[in-house]
């Protein structure tokens, strides 16, 4: 996970990160500190308030639920690199590597 969020920042596509943590000030400085251990920009948005302008969410937990039928998607669990290639596409970068 961490090659496509620092393969897509480096193609200008905004990344922010979405937690529930994410509730005060003191719970944001753990999570920039985390951040620099592990080597991701500082600079990111950190929020816990789910935007209308993002197009995916990534969670270890959640299950993706078919567009307005509530039907749960079956899925292996497996990380979908065409998902990561489609969406690299609609933002116009062209490389998967």
């Amino acid at each position: 996970m961490k090659k496509w969020v620092l393969h897509w920042l480096e193609g200008s596509i905004k990344i922010k990160i979405f937690t529930a943590r994410a509730h005060s000030s003191e719970a944001i400085s753990y999570i920039k500190k985390w951040l620099l251990l592990n080597d991701f920009p500082l600079d990111l948005e950190i929020t816990n308030i789910k935007g209308t302008d993002c197009d995916m969410i990534f969670d270890n937990n959640c299950r993706e639920v078919m567009g307005n039928q509530g039907v749960i998607v079956d899925r292996t669990g497996e990380f979908s690199t065409a998902l990561i290639r489609n969406s690299l596409i609609k933002n116009g970068d062209k490389n998967d590597n």
